[in-house]
């Protein structure tokens, strides 16, 4: 609401402001007289200035006739030439003086952009003539009707818009007056230079006197055929709302490009108004739209304008809504349009988008699904007449609820609120189970072989519909969260998305009769109807299909249970036992799960059914978190639903997936995919509604061949169609064998390890090249090679072909297209546009485009500095990674060059400025570890680029605003290359997912000297909606970067998607205000994240790191990771932030003494800890100051503990030890620890048993591993799980266990520097030690002493005992010993 009357106060500022017009006032009143009512600026022109303007009314100047008289075209001299439009009155017209000064009087009282301006008059003598501006583009009814001028969809919204507004600001009474205008029609719509529309002819308007209060005035009927409101018609009342129909039909005017009545057509149909809202009611809307506009309207803003036109066109004046909410209505539709017109043109949605409509809304729910937003609602609330906005007829009781009605029922605001919210469920109910269907087609589209041409994630959209369905149902809770309805309306737009990626994957497959009239996919009833006996009934009757379809079914359920892990599949039909019994029975599926139980649905209640299931269950189950269930539940025809929150099954399993089964009814149950066999015929139906089955039938050896075929084509949809296509019509047997002798040849195909599709599709392509004319091979080849993956015009198409002279003319040029498309090769996404699939088009290219070289080009590796020729940079994929490449040619001409790596080539620095013009299917790019300095404007040819890699370039510091043209980018990283600013042009990259980039330490200087306003600009991050992972780099820097950190975290409220963010918080009192930080919908951001990677804290310039360089990189990339560095004092902010922690880093604390002060139980989900130069810490868990040391788990799910350079630290654990202590922990690496003695109490060795390495290092006063007072006798080895032992540096160590047996598994044992280490006990050297490294002086200084070593040194031990050096570089070997990069990766 807030935003609607934000524009009608800036549309209230735009009219205060008179058209750019020149004026004249003059010195006499006999040359300019003017009364007051016109003020100064309407000119009164002489009979003289008149003639001298039109020549003496010269015919060649007449434009147009009216009802008042002629229309001439003039030019009046005042220093400048103007061009004006002169209405001269014809006295043998039924208009005359009353007419004439209305105009004049009422006229230069309006100043709007959208009404023709009134320059001046001429009244002398029997001269009456108006001067009006000139409009170049004459009426909005000749372009309709007459000239038929091409209108796209943007133009006309723009000029209904235009007319809007105008009528808008005569009703509100803005100018002084509110006027009813009463010629509403598009004879007086007049367009400029620019198209803009201007309302023009006021002779019949009527001005509303201040005093009256009624809503009408009564007149004389007066106005044009077609476009009367009836109602003024018929009681004589005109009103303001009169204005609002005839301005409906203008609106149905200009989508239908129909006049308001036809007398070329009989009956009622004749009246537009009856035949549009006919074909409404009947849900037909389709029916009456301009051919010219079908594939440039989404169905969402038709449904839309449909509804204003409806509400404008409502029998009674005060069921109508009023101008002021047309505007806004127009204003949404337009807004909606413009973010979905790149969709439209990028995908191909066409006619085809009407397709998907009519099989996923059908009629009986409602044709006209509309997508309610809140604001909508809330204005109804506000508004003072309770606005009707987009809302049906209430007369029509199939017809969508009229929300007038109900609001003027109800009693109260909250009533008002409660009814509306729960009608907005019903919507998004509606909208669920169309997005259902939907997303059922669309799986069983990509469950066969065919290549996606869009880039969705089919588990990511299921995920969002599933969760779309959990939150209506939620919304549905008496005590419900007011922010499920925007988490609603947030997954729809996103699953909406989604669906519009994928139309064009989708619209080829739909079933349609042979009138191109969709069909019904739900249930399986295509209209083609061939004799008596429709497609899916024919097929199934044959048992050899019905069995492929059946066991097509059978392994589509079977992938949604393994692969897909949907939680709730349904199988429905005929043959849905049979599909379900084949599940029960497969051992590989059984196997896979902890139970499978079976159950059927005796009636309709939960608790009925939860009693079956736990009979089911085997006597003695025991429940476990972990315990996975598959439960097949047979619904007959009964109606169950299992999400209801009684049918609960966790108090048994920790997860289960649902088979749920039903018979031939169609009973409701919600599910996230739903099965049905008959859906599997879907590869014969296609093949014989392309092939033309009815003549087909006549022969039946055809017939025959033509099973076999489908058969052969293995479920590849397009390549079925491309067969049936280039079969259709043929009844010669011997081209049905070629087909099939190319389908069955044993011949293995040239180029047949490409990878980009099958042996089928290949086959068949070749088949239809071998029957082609070699012009339209030539032809599809050239535009295979220059096409860019959006959709390409049919002319220029054309054009090009002329161009390079592969046809003479025009005529030629559609002879071939139109070749092309009744192959099927290439497609029309309405109008003139076309497409061609991306694996046509790669096959074409790789098959049948002749080529010197091979599909890919790999030297990598090489330290080489060969530049491929020309002839190899044609390639698919080149690989040219760690060379020392130093120059890239000029406009290489790679049409299908997919991707393209050539990092780590240290010379190459410059990148020509052509380079990327020619690389048109380029996807994937990696620049990293280059010297490039900039990156060439041509990179804004590579539209169809995804991912973008260039990390760690020391030269780069900048990036071109060409960068906001790869509109297809869905991953950018450039981590590590020092750049100074965020382009602002990263807005425009709308499909983006990832974002990685680093920021120079010194980017303030930058910013300084190039005077800009930001570093990263804070209108980016909002439009990026599809943001999932952003990771901003950033070193030691200055107060800058916390004023940086403010605007991202303000930025970051509005990023609904983002799942991973790392990022660096100078202070904890920024993390706090982050962490107090809410998204829109009402949740602390940092909590909505999967994974995250948070720096505290001063960074500080190291010359050397104690830290190896590589364990810092892995470590901040670990999940949830939190690193605090030269923190001091209080810790609360950062103990908060810990129960949601993986991994902590504690880097240079100076005050902390233990890492029991961040909280225990703060810290129970966390797996890695590094503790770095904390210099006060003397102990890492202190349990005495726990209140109850035998409850708290302490720290049970660590199992990494790395501690370097703690000059202070005395032991691992201080204090009484519970069994759970440390139990998770796989890895313990102790560096530097200068006042450790030992590493293991008694207890401490009790709690270590899934410890697998152990690594301690230059600790100076360690004299064993276990501490003297832990010794005790005990036959049972401790730390049982063991396997590696690294000792470096203990001057003082005598003995690594003091006889304690340990490390029964103990693999490796490597010891270094450990002089006083003069004996092994067999206690500490297992049997399964496969090696023992150490130096040679060493290993032949151990003492093998009696009683444990009776026959002196064993032989399997010398025979383990390597000597460091020998497999290397000493250095590296110990570098190894110590490195637990690889663990911590597993």
């Amino acid at each position: 609401m807030w935003m609607w009357r934000r524009r009608k106060q800036n549309r209230s500022d735009r009219l205060s402001k008179p058209p750019n017009l020149p004026t004249k006032t003059g010195s006499s009143s006999k040359e300019t007289g003017s009364s007051s009512s016109k003020g100064q600026i309407c000119r009164r022109f002489t009979i003289a200035e008149i003639r001298s303007a039109t020549q003496d009314f010269n015919q060649s100047l007449l434009i147009g006739r009216g009802g008042f008289g002629s229309v001439y075209k003039g030019t009046i001299k005042d220093g400048t030439l103007l061009t004006v439009a002169l209405k001269r009155w014809n006295f043998t017209s039924n208009q005359g003086v009353s007419e004439f000064e209305m105009e004049i009087d009422l006229l230069p009282m309006l100043r709007h952009p959208n009404i023709v301006y009134l320059i001046g008059f001429c009244n002398d003598g029997k001269e009456l003539i108006l001067v009006y501006e000139y409009m170049s583009n004459g009426s909005l009814k000749d372009h309709l009707h007459k000239h038929r001028t091409p209108l796209s969809w943007s133009q006309r919204l723009k000029i209904c818009i235009n007319v809007a507004s105008a009528l808008e600001y005569l009703h509100n009474g803005t100018s002084g007056q509110e006027v009813i205008y009463n010629n509403v029609k598009s004879a007086n719509i007049l367009l400029d230079d620019q198209w803009a529309a201007k309302i023009a002819d006021f002779r019949i308007s009527t001005i509303i006197p201040f005093d009256n209060d009624s809503t009408h005035v009564s007149t004389d009927v007066k106005g044009t055929l077609g476009y009367f409101d009836p109602e003024y018609a018929a009681t004589g009342r005109l009103s303001k709302k009169s204005d609002v129909y005839s301005f409906g039909v203008v609106m149905l005017e200009v989508l239908c490009r129909r006049p308001p009545f036809d007398l070329n057509i009989d009956g009622e149909d004749r009246v537009l108004v009856t035949w549009s809202l006919g074909c409404m009611k009947r849900g037909e809307l389709e029916k009456i739209i301009d051919p010219e506009l079908k594939g440039q309207i989404s169905v969402k803003c038709l449904n839309d304008y449909a509804r204003i036109v409806k509400c404008c066109l409502r029998e009674r004046q005060e069921g109508r809504i009023t101008m002021a909410e047309v505007v806004f209505g127009l204003e949404s539709v337009l807004a909606l349009h413009e973010r979905t017109d790149n969709a439209i043109s990028k995908m191909g949605i066409t006619t085809s988008d009407w397709r998907l409509q009519e099989h996923f809304f059908s009629s009986e729910q409602n044709s006209e699904k509309r997508f309610i937003v809140i604001s909508d609602y809330i204005q109804v609330l506000e508004s003072p007449k309770k606005s009707t906005l987009l809302t049906g007829e209430a007369s029509d009781s199939s017809s969508e609820p009229d929300y007038e009605v109900i609001a003027r029922q109800l009693s109260s605001r909250d009533q008002i609120m409660k009814s509306l919210i729960e009608l907005m469920q019903l919507e998004y109910i509606q909208h669920a189970d169309g997005f259902m269907r939907i997303i059922n087609f669309l799986h069983l589209i990509w469950f066969y072989p065919v290549k996606k041409e869009a880039d969705v994630n089919f588990r990511s959209l299921l995920d969002k519909f599933s969760s779309l369905t959990v939150y209506i149902r939620k919304s549905q809770n008496p005590l419900r969260d007011e922010n499920y309805l925007v988490e609603i309306q947030t997954l729809v737009q996103d699953i909406e998305e989604d669906l519009d990626d994928a139309a064009f994957d989708m619209v080829a497959y739909l079933p349609q009769d042979n009138r191109s009239h969709s069909v019904g996919f739900e249930n399986l009833k295509p209209g083609a109807n061939y004799g008596k006996i429709h497609l899916a009934t024919f097929w199934s009757g044959i048992p050899e299909v019905h069995a492929s379809a059946t066991a097509s079914a059978t392994n589509r359920a079977i992938s949604c249970v393994k692969d897909l892990k949907v939680k709730m599949l349904g199988i429905a039909g005929s043959d849905a036992e049979e599909v379900a019994d084949t599940l029960k029975n497969m051992p590989d599926l059984r196997s896979a799960f902890d139970m499978v139980l079976c159950v059927r649905v005796k009636n309709n209640s939960i608790q009925q059914l939860m009693n079956d299931i736990e009979e089911e269950i085997e006597p003695g189950f025991v429940h476990d978190k972990f315990t996975n269930c598959l439960l097949f539940v047979d619904c007959d025809d009964t109606y169950i639903d299992l999400h209801d929150s009684e049918f609960n099954l966790s108090k048994w399993f920790g997860s289960v997936q649902i088979v749920i089964t039903r018979g031939l009814q169609n009973v409701y149950c919600p599910v996230d995919i739903e099965i049905r066999v008959e859906d599997h015929l879907l590869p014969w139906i296609l093949f014989s509604m392309n092939i033309d089955q009815a003549t087909l039938a006549k022969y039946s050896i055809i017939q025959k061949m033509e099973k076999i075929l489908i058969e052969k084509c293995n479920g590849h949809l397009l390549a079925i169609i491309l067969l049936a296509r280039n079969l259709r019509g043929v009844v010669d047997v011997r081209v049905w064998e070629l087909a099939l002798h190319e389908l069955t040849s044993q011949k293995e195909l040239s180029s047949s390890s490409l990878g980009v599709t099958g042996d089928v599709m290949v086959r068949v392509i070749r088949f239809i090249w071998s029957r082609m004319e070699r012009l339209s091979q030539r032809c599809i080849m050239q535009f295979a090679s220059g096409y860019i993956g959006t959709i390409y015009d049919k002319v220029s198409l054309i054009n090009s072909w002329i161009r390079v002279e592969l046809v003479k003319t025009e005529e030629e040029g559609e002879n071939v297209f139109e070749d092309l498309i009744r192959s099927f090769l290439i497609e029309r996404v309405g109008g003139n546009y076309i497409r061609i699939r991306h694996e046509i088009r790669v096959i074409i290219l790789t098959h049948f485009v002749p080529r010197a070289y091979g599909l890919y080009l790999k030297e990598d590796g090489l330290e080489s500095n060969r530049m491929p020729t020309i002839e190899e940079w044609d390639a698919r994929e080149i690989h040219l990674s760690n060379n020392i490449i130093s120059e890239l040619p000029d406009n290489p001409n790679c049409p299908i060059l997919v991707n393209l790596f050539l990092p780590f080539n240290r010379d190459l620095m410059d990148i020509p400025i052509t380079f990327f013009n020619n690389m048109p299917s380029l996807q994937a790019l990696d620049l990293s570890s280059t010297s490039i300095k900039c990156l060439p404007s041509s990179i804004s040819r590579l539209t169809t680029l995804r991912k973008l890699f260039i990390k760690d370039c020391d030269l780069l510091m900048e990036l071109p605003p060409e960068i906001g043209d790869l509109n297809n980018l869905k991953i950018f990283d450039s981590e590590g290359t020092q750049l100074i600013c965020l382009p602002k042009q990263f807005g425009s990259l709308t499909k983006l997912e990832s974002l990685k980039f680093s920021l120079d330490d010194f980017a303030d200087k930058h910013k300084q000297s190039n005077q800009s306003t930001q570093i990263i600009p804070a209108t980016v991050f909002p439009k990026l909606v599809r943001l999932k992972e952003l990771i901003i780099c950033v070193g030691p820097c200055g107060e800058w970067w916390e004023d940086e950190v403010k605007l991202i975290i303000n930025t970051l409220q509005k990023v609904q998607n983002l799942g991973y963010l790392r990022l660096y918080f100078p202070t904890t009192e920024l993390l706090e205000i982050f962490m107090e930080t809410k998204n829109s919908r009402g949740f602390p951001i940092y909590q909505q994240l999967s994974n995250f990677g948070f720096v505290v804290g001063q960074l500080q310039q190291r010359l050397i790191s104690r830290i190896p360089h590589d364990l810092l990189k892995t470590f901040i990339k670990l999940p949830k990771c939190l690193k605090y560095t030269n923190g001091e004092g209080d810790v609360e902010v950062i103990s908060r932030l810990l129960k949601h922690c993986y991994a902590f880093f504690v880097d240079r604390h100076w005050t902390v003494r233990s890492l029991s002060t961040f909280g225990v139980e703060e810290m129970e989900k966390l797996k890695f800890c590094l503790l770095a130069e904390c210099n006060e810490m003397r102990e890492i868990v202190n349990q005495n100051s726990l209140d109850d040391p035998s409850r708290i788990p302490v720290l049970g799910s660590l199992e990494h503990l790395m501690i370097h350079y703690m000059k202070s630290l005395v032991c691992i654990l201080n204090g009484p030890i519970n069994s759970v202590c440390l139990s998770n922990l796989k890895t313990l690496a102790i560096h530097s620890c200068p006042q450790l003695r030992a590493i293991f109490t008694w207890g401490l060795l009790d709690s270590l048993t899934c410890l697998e390495y152990l690594i301690v290092e230059d600790c100076t006063i360690i004299d064993s591993l276990v501490s003297l007072e832990s010794h005790r006798c005990s036959s049972t080895p401790h730390l049982p799980n063991l396997k590696k032992i690294s000792l470096l540096h203990l001057p003082e160590l005598v003995s690594i266990s003091r006889g304690v047996s340990i490390a029964p598994r103990l693999e490796s044992l490597v010891v270094y520097d450990c002089p006083k280490l003069e004996k092994l006990s067999y206690m500490e050297a297992s049997d399964d030690l496969w090696e023992i490294k150490g130096e040679n002086e060493w290993w032949d200084a151990l003492k093998w002493c009696e009683p444990e070593w009776t026959s002196g040194r064993p032989d399997y031990l010398a025979r383990v005992f390597i000597p460091l050096g020998t497999d290397g570089d000493i250095m590296d070997e110990l570098a190894d010993a110590v490195d637990l990069l690889p663990h911590l990766c597993d």
